[in-house]
């Protein structure tokens, strides 16, 4: 097939967002391009340290509603993603415990609060369930012992970012995307494409 020479996407930014973008685009058939100032493994993006955590109702305590219903849309996409990428990525829904120091206890209420009055009811029901002595223990054995309360936010999920950053990489590369990685862009001196996205 004949394709111009000129990209559809400029992709700027290759971390967790950048290459998530540029690989739904080749995938819609258009040619893409992706520029990163770090390397393909992703080790200068904001993704190699976080974004392994999903937790819209944890983060409720201090996110605006729209931030959390993204999170939660978040959390329910993600498998989907996953199945389609050519390289496995460790994914599980064990939930997110939430627990505090006796020095911290005052926080507690403040957190829950928080959480109950910024969540969507449809994350709060059966999302939030309160865990004391033992329970925490069964929840997570490492903490038997060292906290006498805490939260279980149940349908919360993680998975680990590195290996997405190496799968995305990975689906880049299959699905044909222009890779420049180790490419600082100059504002003034933009790669060339019909639309360029900052990511």
């Amino acid at each position: 097939m004949n394709r111009p020479a000129q990209a559809d996407f400029a992709v700027l930014g290759g971390g967790l967002c950048g290459r998530l973008v540029a690989w739904r685009l080749a995938g819609e058939g258009y040619r893409v391009a992706l520029y990163e100032r770090g390397d393909a493994a992703g080790s200068q993006a904001a993704a190699w340290v976080a974004a392994a955590m999903l937790a819209p109702l944890a983060e409720a305590a201090s996110a605006e509603l729209l931030i959390t219903r993204l999170g939660a849309s978040s959390l329910e996409t993600w498998p989907q993603v996953l199945a389609e990428l050519p390289e496995p990525v460790f994914f599980q829904r064990n939930g997110t415990l939430v627990v505090w120091h006796h020095a911290d206890r005052t926080e507690a209420p403040l957190f829950e609060r928080r959480v109950r009055s910024n969540a969507p009811a449809e994350l709060l029901d059966g999302g939030f369930v309160t865990l004391a002595g033992a329970q925490l223990g069964a929840a997570e054995p490492a903490l038997a012992g060292r906290f006498n309360q805490g939260w279980l936010l149940p349908h919360e999920g993680q998975l680990d970012n590195r290996q997405v950053l190496a799968a995305l990489a990975a689906g880049l590369a299959q699905r044909g995307v222009d890779t420049h990685w180790n490419t600082p862009v100059d504002d003034h001196a933009l790669p060339p494409a019909r639309v360029t996205i900052d990511c």
